[in-house]
C-alpha cells in the first residue's frame, strides 16, 4: 500500500513538472546586452552608407568584401547596395588630392573580373558646388556615375544645389526609398561570395612571387595582385602565392586597422538570432502619414543646399527603381512635426531607449598591438565602440533584422569627431532643434533618414574610426 501511494505521489510530481512550464523572464530593452543585440541582425542582408571618406570606403567594400574572410575562414557579408554621399570611387584622391579618375569604379568590375551585372545598386548624392569634394567633369559622384552607367550597372545620381559637403534635404526621400527597395522587398539582390580573383590569377599560380615588390607595393590591390599602370591597366601582371593565404586576400594583407575592426565586428555579428531575446514591440508607435521631406522642410534654413528646384536626378536603365519611385514621399510626418522624439541622453556604453528604437553599444576588441604609422609618432588602440540601433515598431523577421552599415564620423571611444557634432556621442542623433542649428553637414537629414529606416524595420550599425577622419579605403602599405 505504501509503495502504491509513493508511486502515485511520484506520478503527480512528474505530471506537475511536465505541465508546469516556468515562464521565461520578459526581455526588456535594458535586459538585452550588446553581444545579444548584434546577433539580432541578418548577417547577409546589409546595405552600406558613407559620406566623404566614407563614400570611398563603400566603394572599397564593393571591391574587397568578395575576397575577405572572418577569423573562422567563412566569407564576409557582401553589400547588397550602397549610398555614397559627397564622394566617389576608392581610387579618388590617391594620386591627385583634387580629382577622381575617369573610367574607374572598382578594379574587379573595371577589368571585367566580376561582370557589371553583379555590381550592387548604388545611389550617389552630392551638391553641385561641394566644398570638400569636386563635382562635375572632375567630380567624385559624376565620374563614378558615368563609369557605371555606360556599363549598364545599376546607379542613380541626385545632384543638389549649394555647396554642402554632406546630405541635403532632397537626398533623404531617395535614400529611404532605395534602401527599402533593396532590404525589405522580396526581390533578391543577393551577391555571391565567390573569390573572383582566384580564377583570374590562376595562370600565374606557379609564380614564386607572394607579394608585389617594394617599388610597386602602393599599387597592390585587395587580392594581392599588382599592375604597372593602374590608369590604363596596361601590362597587367598578377602575383599570387602558390598556396592561398586568407590574409593575402584582404586589402593591405591584414595590415589595415579597418579590415581588422570589420573582421572582428562581423565575427560578433555572425550567428542565428535568438527569438527568446527579441525585443517586445512598442505598441504605442504612431506612424502618421508619409510626406516628402523637402516639401515639409524649410529648405532655406539649411543655408548651403541651394533651392529645392536646383535638385536633379538621373538614373541608369538597370537601376531597380524608377525616378518617380525614388522621389516619392517616404518620411512619417511626425518626424517633421515633432521637436524631439527621443529625450533619452545618449551615453557611450549605456542602452539608449527611444520610442522607435533601442541603441546598444558594442566595444569591438582588437587584441593585437597598438597601431602606428610611418609618418606619425602616435600609437592608436584599435578597440572601437560601435552603436547598434534595433527597431521597436516592427516584428523582427525570423532571419533577423536587415541593416544599414553606416560609416559614421565617430572616434574609437564613441564620441563624434570634427565631422560630426562635437557636443554629442556618435550613433543616432535625436531629431530636435539642437541639431537644426548645427546642420551645415546635414545632421538633421541623416537623423531623419536613419529614424525613418528604423520605423520601417531596418536596423542601423554605426561604425567608428581609428582616429579622426581616418577610414583607410585606399591600397598601399
Amino acid at each position: 500500500m505504501l509503495k502504491v501511494l509513493l508511486l502515485v505521489i511520484i506520478a503527480i510530481i512528474l505530471i506537475f513538472l511536465i505541465l508546469y512550464k516556468k515562464p521565461q523572464p520578459q526581455v526588456t530593452p535594458s535586459s538585452l546586452n550588446s553581444e545579444e543585440a548584434v546577433k539580432q541582425l541578418n548577417f547577409n542582408r546589409m546595405a552600406v552608407v558613407g559620406y566623404s571618406v566614407g563614400a570611398q570606403m563603400v566603394s572599397r567594400f564593393f571591391e574587397s568584401f568578395h575576397n575577405l574572410k572572418l577569423k573562422d575562414g567563412s566569407p564576409f557579408p557582401i553589400p547588397l547596395a550602397g549610398i555614397m554621399i559627397s564622394g566617389g570611387s576608392m581610387s579618388c584622391y590617391t594620386d591627385d588630392v583634387n580629382t577622381c579618375p575617369e573610367n574607374t569604379s572598382e578594379i574587379s568590375y573595371d577589368m571585367g573580373i566580376i561582370p557589371w551585372s553583379k555590381h550592387p545598386p548604388v545611389l550617389l548624392i552630392q551638391s553641385i558646388n561641394d566644398t570638400d569634394a569636386p563635382h562635375g567633369k572632375d567630380g567624385a559622384s559624376q565620374r563614378y556615375f558615368e563609369q557605371l552607367n555606360k556599363n549598364n550597372a545599376p546607379v542613380a545620381l541626385v545632384t543638389t544645389g549649394g555647396d554642402r559637403h554632406g546630405l541635403c534635404p532632397c537626398g533623404v526621400d531617395p535614400s529611404v526609398n532605395f534602401i527599402k527597395k533593396i532590404l525589405l522587398q522580396k526581390e533578391n539582390f543577393e551577391q555571391s561570395n565567390n573569390l573572383a580573383w582566384n580564377n583570374y590569377c590562376k595562370p600565374f599560380e606557379n609564380s614564386n612571387y607572394e607579394n608585389c615588390n617594394e617599388d610597386n607595393v602602393n599599387d597592390c590591390n585587395s587580392a594581392g595582385c599588382c599592375w604597372n599602370d593602374k590608369r590604363s591597366h596596361s601590362e597587367y601582371k598578377c602575383f599570387r602565392p602558390k598556396k592561398l593565404d586568407k590574409n593575402n586576400l584582404s586589402w593591405n594583407g591584414s595590415k589595415n586597422p579597418d579590415f581588422v575592426y570589420l573582421q572582428n565586428l562581423f565575427g560578433y555579428m555572425k550567428g542565428t538570432p535568438s527569438t527568446n531575446k527579441e525585443l517586445p514591440l512598442n505598441t504605442n508607435c504612431s506612424y502618421g502619414s508619409l510626406v516628402n521631406f523637402t516639401d515639409n522642410h524649410f529648405y532655406e534654413t539649411t543655408g548651403n543646399c541651394g533651392k529645392y528646384s536646383d535638385c536633379t536626378t538621373i538614373i541608369s536603365k538597370t537601376f531597380p527603381l524608377s525616378k518617380n519611385e525614388l522621389l516619392q514621399a517616404s518620411v512619417p510626418d511626425r518626424l517633421i512635426s515633432s521637436d524631439t522624439l527621443c529625450t533619452s541622453i545618449v551615453k557611450v556604453g549605456q542602452n539608449n531607449v527611444c520610442p522607435d528604437y533601442v541603441q546598444y553599444w558594442l566595444k569591438v576588441i582588437d587584441n593585437n598591438a597598438d597601431w602606428s604609422f610611418y609618418n606619425d609618432t602616435n600609437t592608436y588602440n584599435n578597440s572601437r565602440q560601435t552603436a547598434i540601433a534595433l527597431p521597436r515598431c516592427k516584428k523582427m523577421p525570423k532571419d533577423g533584422w536587415p541593416y544599414v552599415l553606416y560609416l559614421d564620423f565617430m572616434l574609437a571611444n564613441g564620441k563624434s569627431d570634427g565631422w560630426g557634432d562635437k557636443d554629442t556621442t556618435g550613433g543616432m542623433l535625436s531629431i530636435n532643434p539642437s541639431i537644426t542649428t548645427k546642420n551645415e553637414l546635414g545632421l538633421l537629414e541623416l537623423a531623419t533618414l536613419f529614424n525613418t529606416l528604423l520605423i520601417e524595420g531596418i536596423a542601423i550599425v554605426f561604425t567608428s574610426e581609428l582616429f579622426s577622419d581616418s577610414y583607410f579605403y585606399a591600397g598601399g602599405k
